[in-house]
């Protein structure tokens, strides 16, 4: 699996791809931080891989959530990245440290298909409505 990141300015493209030792097998699922600088992916087994935006290189540090991850948005100054999914648990991550702030479950509690940040206020779209 990879992904391409386009330059519009000079029309190039280039293929990023997942390391060799990962499990995964498609990338359909991500975000863009607001700050342009990261990319979220969804996972296997509820990790989420984050790549640099701007250099197509994959970072280091692996995010896990307690389900399957089928959603991901950053915070509106991309520092902190909220994920949930099939659990209907939405977690919260410090992008600084990579740790686990908090957990909570969705009151809808149905696997989680969106989630959207948007100033201080974060939307959570799920199965049940």
């Amino acid at each position: 699996p990879f992904y391409y990141a386009y330059d519009v300015a000079s029309e190039k493209a280039t293929k990023v791809r997942l390391p060799p030792k990962s499990k995964d097998k498609s990338l359909e699922r991500f975000a863009l931080s607001g700050d342009g600088a990261s990319l979220a992916f969804t996972a296997h087994d509820g990790r989420i891989l984050l790549a640099d935006a701007s250099r197509g290189q994959w970072r280091s540090s692996e995010l896990k959530a307690s389900g399957t991850t089928r959603a991901v948005c950053f915070s509106h100054d991309s520092t902190k990245l909220y994920a949930s999914g099939g659990d209907a648990r939405v977690h919260v991550w410090d992008l600084r440290s990579s740790r686990c702030l908090a957990t909570w479950a969705d009151e809808g509690s149905s696997p989680t298909s969106a989630l959207l940040c948007c100033g201080s206020r974060l939307f959570v779209g799920s199965e049940s409505g």
